[in-house]
């Protein structure tokens, strides 16, 4: 350091047009450091060990390794395809966790819009194990893509609603459902009332529930509590801020999208459960009866999308706050696109580690220890090989 500061202060005490002339380099470098070091490093996320372990053991058996690719290939329940289990792997590789998705989107709207292409690239960095390092600096335009196209799905809804429940697609019945779930479900009914004048009675859901029995509701809604049989206090509704907005309708047209696709089975209270699904087959439920896999992995498939969800939020959040070149000064721009990236990611993990589950039929990999995460975020300093 000393060697560095003795030989910035004898080009700086040189000529004048030299001194300049290095007063403008130094001033750029320091700014370009600023920069990196600002908006760089923190969006850097790296798949734990805890996760690695999952696809090495995939690794050491080729049985297995066909028979993982095959499920990530497919939502759940779908027959199997010959073609994709007999195919010979080229090696440890992706899981095609894209292709359901990519099968939900041929059949909707969604295959004429051209940001849809950005969603399954953020997608297929997500779902490849050999990608030691994601870097979502690549992904930030994409991101924001991804809340356009969310804000105009939720505009159809607005206006095609009753059309699309009824003859939508998987896709589309799961967005219709999960939008009106978060803004109450509101109902009215007409109820006797005193001296026999009819009054209205409203009622409201709990909010939009996710597979993982997670609620979210529009901060606008009341509450009511009842004391009695005619006793109940409604308590005031939350002030609506366009921050939790943004997040919360880029996180329903997400969560319709990758449930849709990959139909991960859900808890009872999920809303994907009330779906009437007319002729389709209904969205599979987590049946204490009927376990596909042990309870406690589908335990472990819950806790560890939801620490991806959370790294990745945390991450992203970092840099796009930062006052780098990628800072964003709009916190609902920012909260919606982190979000977006958080609940890629949750989606992805749910699905290939259900699948890791579902194929190897292992229920002690569940009792694993719960230190890692799924996700880490990238410490050059601290970065082990081993």
């Amino acid at each position: 350091m000393r060697i560095g500061g003795s030989m910035v202060s004898f080009l700086l005490r040189g000529p004048s047009g030299c001194r300049n002339g290095v007063d403008r380099i130094l001033r750029t470098v320091v700014v370009i450091c600023c920069l990196v070091l600002t908006g760089c490093a923190s969006a850097q996320i790296l798949h734990d060990k805890q996760q690695a372990r999952l696809y090495a053991d995939l690794q050491q058996d080729r049985v297995l390794l066909k028979k993982f690719r095959e499920c990530s290939f497919r939502s759940y329940g779908e027959p199997s395809n010959p073609a994709t289990a007999d195919a010979e792997p080229r090696e440890a590789a992706p899981a095609p966790s894209t292709h359901p998705l990519q099968m939900i989107i041929n059949k909707s709207t969604l295959n004429s819009d051209e940001d849809v292409s950005g969603l399954l690239q953020v997608v297929a960095d997500l779902a490849d194990p050999s990608q030691h390092k994601i870097d979502f600096h690549t992904h930030l335009d994409r991101l924001k893509n991804v809340m356009e196209l969310a804000k105009r799905f939720h505009s159809r809804v607005r206006l095609e609603e009753d059309k699309l429940i009824k003859d939508g697609t998987q896709f589309e019945r799961l967005l219709v459902a999960y939008n009106r779930a978060y803004f109450g479900e509101i109902k009215f009914s007409a109820s006797a009332g005193k001296g026999g004048a009819k009054g209205v009675v409203k009622t409201t859901s709990a909010g939009f529930v996710d597979r993982n029995g997670n609620a979210f509701a529009f901060p606008g809604l009341s509450v009511e509590v009842s004391l009695g049989s005619d006793k109940t206090v409604h308590l005031q509704p939350g002030i609506p801020d366009s921050k939790r907005i943004s997040s919360d309708l880029v996180r329903i047209f997400l969560e319709a999208l990758f449930d849709a696709a990959y139909r991960t089975p859900a808890e009872r209270s999920a809303t994907a459960l009330q779906v009437d699904w007319k002729t389709d087959s209904p969205y599979p439920m987590f049946d204490g009866e009927r376990l596909p896999i042990a309870m406690a992995s589908f335990e472990k498939v819950s806790r560890d999308s939801l620490r991806a969800e959370a790294a990745v939020i945390s991450a992203v959040g970092r840099a796009i706050r930062g006052g780098g070149m990628f800072g964003i000064n709009n916190e609902a721009l920012a909260a919606g696109i982190e979000t977006a990236a958080g609940v890629i990611a949750k989606k992805v993990v749910e699905h290939e580690t259900f699948c890791y589950f579902l194929v190897t039929n292992r229920p002690d990999q569940a009792q694993a220890e719960e230190g890692p995460q799924i996700f880490a975020e990238a410490d050059p300093g601290k970065l082990n090989p081993n």
